[in-house]
């Protein structure tokens, strides 16, 4: 488990090191809480609090992003992307790419190739 020690920045830092380390995989607050030695209702409180957003949300931006830059760099598919960006389905993986971007994966990318 990531050290307690140092107070919250170190909290800060362990579990955002941690989540940096593992987003593209299957990520829960259960998972960040065990790694950190904290109940997973603490661990969510946090993020609330101090990043300003929800669990999910953060993990799905860095996730969303990630796909941005698959989509850039590779001739992948959007399925594809998505799932190798740690999502575990497309509508999600459509509904947050959207709210980040406002537009589709699919503009998206093709826009990049009109680019």
């Amino acid at each position: 488990p990531l050290s307690k020690g140092g107070g919250m920045p170190s909290l800060t830092r362990n579990i955002l090191l941690y989540i940096d380390n593992h987003y593209l995989e299957p990520l829960t607050l259960d998972d960040i809480a065990r790694q950190c030695g904290y109940n997973k209702y603490y661990i969510s409180r946090f993020f609330n609090s101090v990043l300003g957003c929800g669990f999910n949300r953060y993990i799905n931006t860095l996730r969303v992003r990630h796909a941005a830059s698959l989509m850039r760099e590779s001739d992948a598919g959007i399925e594809e992307i998505a799932a190798r960006s740690g999502f575990q389905n497309i509508r999600n993986f459509n509904r947050y790419f959207q709210l980040l971007y406002q537009t589709t994966p699919k503009e998206y990318k093709r826009s990049l190739r009109k680019g």
